[in-house]
């Protein structure tokens, strides 16, 4: 094992640590104060050269580690190239429709990825692993979060590869305050219901909530698809620091303050009941649950006796849920925002250089396209926010009443709250039952009508970036009558007004120039297995095609996935269905953005019978048959021109065994006639053969392959007749040297043709006979 993974699987013994110090409390005591004194000392009188790291509330870090003999905290390490590493990772991972594109952002990520581990690797090599243990160690910001002793914050004060260190502290939620009151129409309020009317309700997309995890089985989430996760010191449902699947962020009924929290805020940022709905009503949720239990905790009540149990957030656990949600969840669901309801501080600016853990995971998500709203606070301030809502990129989110009145308790800083959302007397789940309901009020309650509010943006146009979304939702406000003196012009939320000045920028272009064909073209095939080919082509690419003799629209989850591209052509093996006669094949592409062609189709003959003789022209043992006959032969089919050669469909002369060669075939329907070129023999016997290299159009064989057998007449009395093209057969001109006498000479010839039919007759039978016993 490496000496990071040693460091990373360690405990570190803070007993140990303390032993260390002297063996009497007092010199113990004593000791540890002047290390952390001398600690303070040199990082106060140290150079500000930029080798060094920044760190705030040195001294106080230094007494904890002394005091407690490890301190919390989160360190920053040097990159020269994360920078632009995390830009390219960002801009990849806002457009994530197509394998390709989802190619290229892993690529991009695996980049960032390596840099932030050798950065790491690099500040920590120098440092005695004995004096830290790494608790998470962060993929896309070059940070970890350590417990590292007084001698291991020594080292990384001075260590010229370490950016900043800074206080693992836990943050509260802002405080909640029931409210007896019913609860308001704040849908209505905001114009939610008219975004459903238009058709726009969230659907299709997925709203983070990173908070004390969810009730999963209340009503307003039933049918849900609901992702969970938990990064918590001490909570996770299964004893881990971390844990993830179904019930991972599961809470359960508890007297700790505030524990079904989350619960409450997803249920108003996409909650689904009979009874009550969120903003974007069809939304699904991805819930972490990222608070510890804390319990006689000062931290709880502010430093007030008595102290009380409480729920609160290690920063470093809400670093690791917001970069899970980054590196895990981006690639495969459509987050259109993530949503905080947690801090503290009270800041009269933005906060960007003083709370930059938080700082790094906002800009991170916001430039791959995920809004983070996060809620400004509740105690009452004019002129300033809590943390982390003071930075830059976050939605910072204000507090109303139903009449549009700055709520009382909600923190107001202008130029840096974003928008106001109703936050008083919002009813929602609870994580007391599976339909219990209550009534609270918070800024934490209008937060969620703003991460609803981007699913339901998303739905109609997930092209817009943030920064665009955010400037038309600006731009579309309410006016809010203020409770601070000092303000500037921010308003309330008009979910239906963004809707309507937003065009649809989704891809809605189905596939087009879709083609299909079966066996290249072909109108016949002889056998159910077919080649199926299909073109088209798609700006976002193409992803999927379907296949089927029916004519039915497939659903998406049908479709046969494929490497994505924007030019396609497949060749797919298809089987037809059973039973001779006219097939059609539907085909339909599928891109990127699931919008379906429409239907291409080709169709076939399946033919898988064999073609047969029915009728042959002279019929089968004719006589008498005239010279000039032409041959007739009708099939049960048509059959192809470029089987019918004078080899598979032959005449031949029995007498010289001769075929006739010459002469035109031609084609009539099912009906294939061949004309000699010449007349044929007289008086002959012929026999005329069909092979089974005479085949359909499908390309079935003759079967059976077929004889049939006629005999010419003989010449007129005293003639030659012999004209079998240009061949002599020696028959009588009339012109004998014997002469009978005037008329007896005509009698003879007449009586000599009798004997010759008769002659050709028993040749021709006792040959037929020869031949069928032959099986020819």
């Amino acid at each position: 094992m490496n000496k990071l993974s040693v460091i990373q699987n360690t405990p570190l013994k803070h007993s140990s640590l303390c032993f260390r110090y002297g063996g009497k409390m007092r010199f113990r005591l004593f000791a540890l104060f002047i290390i952390a004194l001398s600690i303070f000392t040199v990082s106060v009188t140290q150079s500000h050269a930029d080798t060094k790291p920044r760190a705030l509330n040195r001294a106080s870090l230094a007494m904890k580690a002394a005091k407690d003999g490890y301190v919390r905290v989160i360190v920053g390490f040097r990159s020269d190239s994360y920078s632009e590493l995390i830009k390219a990772s960002r801009s990849a991972k806002q457009d994530l429709r197509g394998t390709v594109k989802k190619r290229a952002a892993e690529k991009a990520d695996a980049a960032v990825k390596a840099e932030t581990e050798r950065s790491r690797q690099n500040a920590l090599s120098s440092i005695d692993s004995k004096d830290y243990i790494i608790k998470r160690a962060y993929d896309f910001t070059p940070e970890a979060a350590m417990e590292v002793s007084s001698e291991g914050l020594s080292e990384l004060l001075n260590n010229p590869l370490v950016e900043y260190i800074i206080e693992d502290v836990p943050q509260k939620l802002p405080d909640t305050l029931s409210s007896p009151s019913a609860g308001v129409d704040s849908i209505g309020r905001i114009g939610a219901d008219d975004a459903w009317t238009a058709g726009y309700t969230g659907a299709g997309q997925f709203v983070a909530i990173v908070d004390t995890g969810i009730r999963r089985t209340h009503e307003m989430f039933a049918g849900k698809n609901i992702v969970e996760a938990c990064f918590s010191d001490n909570d996770c449902p299964d004893g881990s620091d971390e844990m993830y699947g179904t019930g991972a962020a599961a809470h359960y009924e508890s007297s700790y303050t505030s524990y079904d929290h989350g619960s409450h805020v997803a249920g108003i940022a996409a909650g689904n009941s009979s009874s009550q709905k969120g903003v974007a009503k069809d939304a699904d949720i991805i819930a972490i649950q990222v608070f510890s239990r804390f319990e006689n905790e000062s931290a709880c009540t502010g430093g007030e006796l008595p102290f009380e149990d409480c729920v609160l957030s290690w920063d470093s656990d809400q670093k690791a849920a917001l970069e899970h949600i980054y590196d895990n969840l981006t690639n495969s669901y459509n987050i259109a925002a993530v949503n905080l309801s947690l801090g503290g501080g009270q800041y009269s600016a933005y906060c960007d250089n003083n709370d930059i853990i938080y700082r790094n995971h906002v800009n991170n998500l916001t430039g791959a396209g995920i809004a983070v709203a996060i809620a400004s606070g509740n105690s009452g301030y004019c002129g300033y926010v809590s943390s982390p809502s003071c930075i830059t990129n976050a939605i910072t989110v204000g507090a109303t009443d139903i009449s549009d009145e700055e709520a009382s308790f909600s923190n107001y800083l202008t130029g840096v709250l974003d928008v106001f959302a109703p936050g008083v007397n919002i009813n929602s789940a609870v994580g007391s039952g599976d339909s219990n309901y209550e009534t609270w009020n918070g800024t934490s309650m209008a937060t969620p009508h703003v991460t609803g509010a981007f699913a339901v943006f998303k739905q109609k146009n997930d092209t817009l970036s943030v920064s665009q979304l955010e400037t038309v939702m600006k731009d579309t406000r309410s006016a809010v009558s203020y409770g601070c003196a000092s303000h500037g012009s921010e308003g309330r939320i008009n979910v239906d007004s963004v809707i309507n000045s937003i065009t649809d920028g989704n891809d809605v272009t189905a596939p087009y120039n879709v083609t299909v064909s079966i066996n290249s073209g072909n109108a016949y095939t002889n056998s159910r297995s077919v080649t199926v080919s299909i073109n088209g082509a798609d700006g976002s690419g193409i992803n999927g095609y379907y296949v089927s003799e029916n004519s039915t629209t497939p659903d998406v989850s049908a479709f046969s996935s494929t490497y994505a591209t924007t030019s396609f052509m497949t060749n797919v093996s298809f089987t037809l269905s059973s039973g001779d006669g006219t097939k059609t094949v539907y085909a339909w592409l599928k891109d990127e953005a699931g919008n379906l062609s429409t239907v291409a189709a080709d169709t076939i003959v399946l033919d898988t019978t064999a073609p047969y003789v029915m009728s042959i022209s002279p019929a089968n043992n004719s006589t008498g048959v005239a010279a000039g006959t032409d041959i007739s032969v009708l099939f049960s089919e048509s059959v192809l021109s470029s089987t019918l050669t004078l080899t598979n469909l032959s005449l031949v002369n029995q007498s010289t065994m001769t075929a006739v060669t010459n002469g035109d075939i031609a084609i009539s329907g099912n009906t294939v006639t061949f004309d000699p070129a010449a007349d044929l023999s007289a008086g002959t016997a012929y026999i005329l053969s069909i092979t089974a290299g005479i085949r359909d159009q499908a390309g079935n064989s003759l079967n059976p392959a077929t004889q049939s057998y006629f005999v010419t007449q003989t010449s007129s009395i005293g003639g030659d007749g012999d004209d079998d093209n240009g061949t002599d057969d020696g028959g009588d001109d009339d012109n004998d040297s014997t002469d009978n006498g005037g008329s007896s000479g005509g009698g003879g010839g007449c009586s000599a043709g009798t004997e010759a039919d008769y002659a050709l007759i028993v040749l021709m039978l006792i040959s037929g006979i020869i031949l069928i016993r032959k099986k020819i």
